[in-house]
């Protein structure tokens, strides 16, 4: 891989590790006490794909200066199959998470949503948002 991509997609490499780290190693969550949240992993599930599916918006736009409906449907696939990869990798190399179907189909919710709104929103060149 070119040095350049490597740099272009830097953001986008360093966030799929945190969602790594997020997706295998044990994480206790704390008591919510009398703010019980229901499906709140699900809430979790699609913010951080969310956020993945922004920054990588970003930085193709900012590699190839478009987003093609073929860039849109690659990082939708990609961010698809990396998280059904996460929830594989829970089940595969954790003792106390699981897969769970409900998990990455939210995963990937958060990519479509992502994708949907970074289109809808005019970027220009010096990073401000109209």
């Amino acid at each position: 891989m070119q040095l350049r991509k490597v740099k272009a997609f830097f953001f986008s490499f360093l966030w799929s590790i945190v969602v790594f780290l997020l997706s295998v190693l044990s994480i206790k969550t704390p008591e919510t006490g009398s703010l019980n949240i229901p499906h709140f992993d699900k809430l979790v599930h699609f913010a951080l794909y969310f956020v993945w599916g922004v920054i990588v918006v970003f930085e193709f736009r900012r590699y190839y200066s478009q987003l093609s409906l073929n860039n849109k449907l690659w990082i939708i696939a990609g961010g698809g199959l990396y998280g059904a990869l996460m929830e594989f990798l829970q089940w595969l190399i954790t003792s106390d998470r699981h897969a769970d179907f409900v998990d990455a189909v939210f995963n990937v919710l958060g990519v479509v949503v992502a994708v949907y709104f970074c289109s809808k929103v005019k970027f220009q060149s010096k990073g401000t948002v109209s």
